[in-house]
């Protein structure tokens, strides 16, 4: 079945598809087109339906690709992901003029608990990582990238009151391009040693009531 990305085959238009196994509060399994797990630390802040995640550089990048599995119990949540090869692999709050690159592979983890009852209510931490390798040798039909590896941090915090219908939440993200020294465009080889590592970052809060 073609993906998402395609305007062939089925033409799916879904931002999330995927495949997988549930086995229960225990572990599951997913594979697919469908935002990477490292998005999950800072989904503390994702709560609004029309505003919001403007400082969350990688929340939106649904890619295919992706594999993953998540575990919880006891309060406990954890996520290990890997994404393949993916030769057109869109990425958020980097050059305006390369929005996607060319990935070879990919990891990603998050990790998270949370404490039944802080006060007045659940309190819940979390933290993702991500980090990205571009293709080396690049087939035919792919854009060149300047991108060596793209690695992105994202931490969460949120507290709710339950029966007072209150949410408050913080997020940060941190995201690191590193460039390639050089570049072969057209048999040439072009030196990029003096081209700067760019690092962007931003935080988030919000809060809720529920009337």
């Amino acid at each position: 079945m073609a993906d998402g990305s395609s305007k062939t085959g089925n033409s799916i238009k879904a931002r999330h598809q995927f495949v997988g196994a549930d086995f229960g509060q225990f572990d599951k399994l997913t594979a697919g087109r469908y935002k990477g797990n490292q998005a999950w630390g800072s989904s503390t802040t994702d709560v609004f339906d029309d505003f919001g995640c403007n400082a969350q550089g990688a929340n939106d990048e649904c890619n295919s690709g992706r594999i993953d599995y998540a575990v919880k119990a006891n309060g406990f949540e954890g996520k290990l992901g890997a994404v393949l090869d993916v030769d057109s692999y869109k990425i958020e709050h980097g050059s305006k003029t390369e929005k996607t690159f060319a990935l070879d592979h990919g990891f990603a983890v998050a990790l998270g608990y949370t404490f039944d009852n802080v006060g007045f209510g659940p309190l819940s931490l979390r933290a993702g990582y991500e980090t990205l390798k571009a293709q080396e040798d690049l087939k035919s039909g792919t854009s060149m990238s300047f991108y060596d590896d793209v690695n992105t941090l994202n931490l969460g915090i949120s507290w709710s009151a339950e029966a007072d219908c209150v949410y408050l939440g913080a997020s940060y993200f941190d995201r690191t391009f590193d460039f390639k020294n050089k570049i072969v465009a057209s048999n040439t080889e072009v030196d990029t040693s003096a081209v700067h590592d760019l690092k962007v970052k931003g935080f988030e809060f919000v809060a809720g009531y529920t009337f």
